[in-house]
């Protein structure tokens, strides 16, 4: 089964992560860990700056603050012995997160808040759901 986990670097995302594969346990996963970078093109250096030094935020504005999450991702991973797929994509992340799916059996992601399950209360969420081309498994409580 391929797996699609796009990380955003929080622990809570991590953690989602740790907990689908626990559910897909028994089950061949290749998974491939996705981090969007978000196209700052024409804002300001410092705006960058910002975001580059804010290690709490879930946007990446350089390739070297998405590199750290995959390395994060694939240390945690590589305990569980799975065939990983490395992917840094640019550019509106819902889009991105979206057009990957196509290539995936699985798209796993989490919630920022929980919340109710019939209201995704995070309008990114919400598109990325609506617009998978795959099955999606949304995880609330890690």
């Amino acid at each position: 089964m391929r797996v699609l986990f796009p990380l955003d670097g929080s622990e809570r995302g991590f953690a989602s992560m740790e907990a689908a594969l626990d559910l897909l346990k028994g089950t061949t996963v290749q998974a491939t860990l996705l981090v969007v970078l978000h196209d700052f093109k024409g804002a300001p250096e410092e705006m960058v700056q910002e975001f580059e030094e804010d290690t709490e935020d879930e946007i990446f504005p350089t390739e070297d603050s998405a590199v750290v999450v995959l390395k994060q991702a694939t240390k945690r991973l590589r305990r569980k012995g799975l065939e990983m797929t490395l992917k840094m994509s640019k550019g509106n992340i819902v889009k991105e997160i979206i057009a990957e799916s196509a290539n995936h059996n699985l798209l796993v992601i989490h919630s920022t808040r929980p919340t109710s399950p019939f209201r995704l209360r995070s309008s990114r969420t919400k598109k990325v759901v609506r617009g998978s081309a795959c099955n999606v498994l949304l995880m609330q409580n890690c």
